[in-house]
């Protein structure tokens, strides 16, 4: 317990009187902007339209019973393509076919995602 109240003591005494209160504030600010980026960022339309297409994405495959693995391969599919909207793979298996060599994907997942989507 001594060895952490010198180690109080010195830095009181090596930040001096006050340095408390600036250091509040200088939290305080910080977090400000924190939650000011954070609000800016997520109340975007463009935000909230990518969540509302990630959110339809995973309904989507949970309907189609995928399992973890399976939707994020297809997820790295969209990804690798530039897909703006990942909903689109569930109807185009041109291009998820396009990709099974292309990301050398695993094949017992591949065939899985064949079975539950486009059979």
């Amino acid at each position: 317990m001594k060895v952490l109240e010198e180690i109080q003591r010195s830095f009181r005494e090596y930040t001096g009187p006050g340095a408390g209160a600036i250091a509040a504030v200088v939290l305080v600010l910080a977090a400000l902007v924190l939650a000011a980026v954070l609000i800016r960022h997520y109340a975007s339309p463009a935000a909230r339209a990518a969540r509302r297409r990630l959110d339809l994405f995973r309904s989507i495959a949970v309907a189609n019973q995928l399992s973890l693995v399976e939707r994020e391969t297809l997820l790295r599919v969209a990804r690798h393509y530039e897909i703006e909207d990942p909903i689109q793979l569930f109807v185009k298996r041109s291009l998820f076919e396009a990709a099974v060599p292309a990301l050398k994907l695993d094949s017992e997942t591949s065939e899985s995602i064949r079975k539950k989507l486009y059979v």
